[in-house]
């Protein structure tokens, strides 16, 4: 961003106030609070209280710290999936792990309409992150969920970078589950959260200093 030059002979908050009306693209730190269109509701009433903008971001990036003696975190998400799939919008798992078999009735009892639920099992993990990118990039999809490192490799922010913008593109959000040992490197995403158990915690939001801990 180009920010002009402001004669220094003005009040701070006059200069300020000029830098600010001059140049619309630089990041306000309210800005995550300001827009509650650009955010939708967990299904969890504990959870929106503490995230900025009281939900899920419609378009962006989460990325979910997991355990490798855990068994997928996907609770969080399922009042998502649910509220998608039955809309008629397609909700896109990207190489889930093997121990993540979808038991229909048990998808159904939660809500979830299988004709708009999809896997992919990806042959390579350069696949598996196009198949991100393109799903995020499509309308018809509101949700896409991948295990970005199942076939190994490091998840860098240029990566993580595109797909924010794949995702603003299509109005899609995209989650991303990370192992512990690589928590962090896509420190540029919207959300950062860990589930252990009942809890989950807030490790990152935009806009928040503090990490939040609710239970389901």
């Amino acid at each position: 961003v180009k920010i002009n030059s402001i004669a220094m002979t003005q009040p701070i908050d006059t200069r300020l106030q000029a830098l600010l009306q001059s140049e619309p693209a630089l990041w306000r730190g309210q800005q995550c609070h300001a827009d509650h269109r650009a955010f939708q509701s967990t299904g969890y009433r504990a959870l929106d209280a503490v995230l900025p903008g009281q939900g899920w971001p419609v378009a962006g990036v989460v990325e979910v710290v997991t355990r490798t003696d855990q068994a997928p975190p996907l609770r969080p998400f399922v009042p998502l999936m649910a509220r998608c799939t039955q809309a008629g919008q397609t909700v896109l798992l990207v190489d889930p792990p093997p121990d993540l078999v979808p038991f229909a009735p048990a998808w159904q009892q939660a809500g979830v309409a299988l004709s708009t639920l999809f896997t992919v099992q990806a042959q390579t993990r350069k696949q598996a992150w196009w198949v991100m990118e393109t799903a995020l990039r499509a309308t018809a999809c509101a949700l896409v969920l991948l295990w970005p490192c199942a076939r190994g490799g490091r998840l860098g922010v240029a990566t993580v970078r595109r797909w924010q913008v794949a995702a603003a593109a299509g109005s899609t959000l995209g989650v991303l589950f990370v192992p512990e040992s690589m928590q962090g490197q896509a420190s540029n995403v919207h959300l950062r959260l860990r589930m252990q158990g009942q809890q989950l915690t807030v490790l990152k939001a935009r806009g928040m200093h503090d990490c939040p801990q609710v239970s389901l």
